[in-house]
């Protein structure tokens, strides 16, 4: 996620003495929170077993980490491997061992 330091401007800043930088980290810690708490991805799944128009999970998922995560070294390819991939990539958390244990909490 890109920090919104525009509005921090140095000269605000200074004379008010707040400390932005960890302003701006718990901001994005809690969107993060709720983004991926237990609750909203289980309403995300329950919509989606009502319609198939909802938004699936797995694109949901997929997004969160679009926003989030960006990849290192300036290359884009990172977002077609998406959450998913990620996951799959590391093999003692894949995403239906994390579904699972999200929907049995």
């Amino acid at each position: 996620m890109e920090a919104p330091l525009w509005l921090y401007p140095e000269s605000v800043v200074s004379k008010v003495g707040t400390d932005y930088m960890e302003e701006i980290r718990l901001r994005q810690q809690t969107l993060i929170a709720l983004l991926l708490a237990p609750g909203a991805i289980t309403n995300v799944n329950n919509a989606r077993l009502q319609s198939n128009k909802a938004y699936p999970v797995e694109e949901y998922l997929d997004d969160v980490f679009g926003m989030v995560w960006k990849p290192l070294g300036g290359s884009e390819q990172m977002g077609v491997l998406g959450i998913r991939g990620c996951y799959a990539l590391m093999p003692s958390c894949t995403l239906s061992s994390t579904w699972t244990r999200w929907r049995t909490t």
